[in-house]
């Protein structure tokens, strides 16, 4: 990649952003108006004034789009949040059409933007929609084939799988050290523990496919292990899918690491047990969030990271309005990153299959019986099956 200095990057990052999104609505709206009006003129107005940000007077950039992800500069877009729906149509219209990228050269006028559009609404491949702005001698745009993901070597390949594997090891060890520390009346070290959720998220990052795939290598007496730092991969990959930057995924891995620490006050016998719960059993288990509160209070102290952990642990069992346990929380939203722990807690606890029915479900299964459940932020969920997407799961 050539070099490109800090504020370009910034403008990348914020103008990027509202081009996909603006980009994405102007298609949309194109496909409700089938002639040029002021409707389409303000969406197209939208679009031009992010793109004069990006081309100053004569400049030239090129948006791409590869594995669903978009690119200017080589430098990824991200979608906040709000922005996922329109990232997702944009995608599912280029892909449609066979299109890995659009070329936007100054001088650039509204009409160009608007022929554009219409052409991808009307369909046809990048060739032909090409073929079609060449015709109208619209200059300022042009439409490149499917760009396809440039994989390194095999040695890289190798490497990139090895450095996350060491990464998640190195978690799941520096969180049993934690829990040993702290179940002997020990202060746990946090700095090593923070020390290996950045390599995890900078895992994450160099390649979160290899990330990901180790969530699947289960083992039951390790469980109580391995379940945090599973919980840790998928909130890191919720929240890299909402835009969240290293430093705040740094933070929401370690409060996903944390969240059911209150679970070394529940015996082993029943957290080992074969078969279903008792009643008494449950309510007993339902408790672990308060304790995990009291604990890491006790251990950790009061500053930033052990306060945003506390509040996970306290609500990652809580729905949207509030509900669930522990009560007292009616009416009020759980925080965002207790929010994605909880889906993140959630689907792990049902693919391992060891809590809840006791019995495992396959990913595509757990992800299905979550899809009927109406107590998740619906666009976390839509963002954390948005990591799935490539396996081609289907409800």
């Amino acid at each position: 990649m050539k070099y490109i200095d800090d504020l370009f990057l910034d403008k990348i990052a914020k103008h990027g952003r509202l081009l996909v999104t603006n980009l994405s609505i102007l298609i949309k709206i194109t496909g409700i108006y089938k002639s040029k009006n002021e409707a389409v003129v303000n969406s197209a107005a939208r679009v031009m004034k992010e793109l004069e940000e990006l081309l100053g007077e004569d400049g030239e950039i090129t948006l791409k789009m590869t594995d669903e992800s978009f690119f200017i500069e080589d430098v990824r877009i991200r979608a906040s949040l709000n922005d996922l729906d329109n990232f997702s149509v944009l995608a599912r219209e280029m892909n449609s059409r066979g299109i890995g990228a659009l070329t936007f050269k100054a001088p650039l006028h509204h009409d160009d933007l608007i022929a554009l559009a219409y052409a991808i609404k009307e369909g046809g491949d990048a060739t032909e929609i090409q073929s079609g702005l060449e015709a109208r001698m619209k200059k300022g745009v042009s439409v490149g084939g499917a760009v396809f993901s440039q994989r390194e070597d095999s040695i890289d390949f190798k490497d990139k799988r090895a450095a996350a594997k060491r990464a998640y090891l190195r978690t799941i060890a520096a969180y049993s050290d934690a829990l040993g520390a702290i179940r002997s009346g020990r202060k746990p070290d946090i700095k090593k523990v923070k020390r290996a959720i950045q390599s995890l998220v900078d895992s994450y990052f160099k390649d979160e496919t290899f990330v990901l795939g180790l969530t699947t290598l289960r083992n039951e007496e390790s469980y109580n292990v391995q379940h945090p730092v599973n919980v840790a991969v998928f909130s890191i990959g919720i929240g890299e899918k909402i835009g969240l930057k290293k430093y705040s995924l740094g933070l929401l891995g370690m409060a996903a690491l944390f969240h059911d620490i209150g679970m070394l006050e529940i015996p082993t016998r029943i957290l080992n047990k074969k078969g279903e719960f008792s009643q008494a059993e449950m309510e007993l288990i339902k408790m672990h969030p308060v304790e995990g509160v009291k604990y890491i209070l006790r251990t950790r102290g009061i500053n930033d990271v052990s306060i945003l952990s506390m509040v996970v642990a306290l609500e990652h069992h809580l729905a949207q309005d509030g509900s669930g346990y522990p009560g007292g929380f009616a009416d009020r939203s759980p925080l965002i990153f207790s929010r994605i722990v909880k889906i993140a807690d959630n689907f792990d606890s049902l693919n391992s299959g060891m809590v809840y029915s006791r019995k495992a479900l396959t990913p595509e299964r757990a992800l299905a019986v979550m899809h009927l459940d109406s107590n998740y932020d619906p666009r976390l969920f839509r963002a954390f099956f948005e990591i799935f997407k490539r396996r081609n799961f289907s409800f």
